[in-house]
């Protein structure tokens, strides 16, 4: 049996118990008790230890379901039946669609989706990141047109956003 890290998401002071095979994919934390071990600090880094991270537990626990997920199923990207589908730059397997496609509402403009990708940098998770590209290259390869796109990202409209570059230029030749 792996040994549990806890994990304090301080946003919203919840401890978030985290199996060790788990915290391998989370590179931040991971790298962080092997750090420890590495300098002698400890030779049970993690064991009693609390963790903190700069999130609330919400979030926290989505990024550990697709962490633990792929944790127990190390071999879920080859398993696909369709070999010819991963060559494509925006393949996924279910899980990952399922696990991209809960951040997806249009109606926040993808505040969600930039969120995720923003929480897997800061935790080291390059499978997160990498999925949310992925998401991000789908929406803007499906998108007809570049009012699409704007819409989809809750962008000002062309004509809006270059009166305000221009704005923003003629108060500074004006200094």
């Amino acid at each position: 049996m792996s040994q549990m890290i806890n994990v304090l998401c301080q946003e919203d002071n919840v401890v978030v118990p985290v199996s060790s095979e788990t915290i391998k994919m989370i590179g931040t934390i991971h790298d962080f008790f092997k750090m420890m071990k590495d300098e002698g600090v400890s030779d049970n880094a993690g064991e009693n230890d609390t963790f903190p991270v700069e999130m609330n537990s919400v979030w926290f626990k989505k990024i550990v379901s697709f962490c633990e997920y792929h944790t127990n199923n190390p071999g879920s990207y080859e398993k696909d039946e369709n070999k010819d589908k991963q060559k494509d730059p925006v393949f996924m397997v279910d899980f990952d669609k399922e696990f991209i496609n809960q951040f997806m509402e249009i109606k926040k403009h993808h505040e969600d989706i930039l969120e995720l990708y923003r929480l897997a940098h800061y935790l080291n998770i390059p499978q997160i990141r990498n999925l949310v590209a992925k998401k991000l290259v789908e929406i803007i390869y499906n998108s007809n047109k570049p009012e699409d796109i704007r819409a989809a990202f809750g962008l000002p409209p062309k004509e809006q956003a270059v009166a305000t570059v221009d704005a923003s230029t003629a108060s500074t030749t004006q200094n």
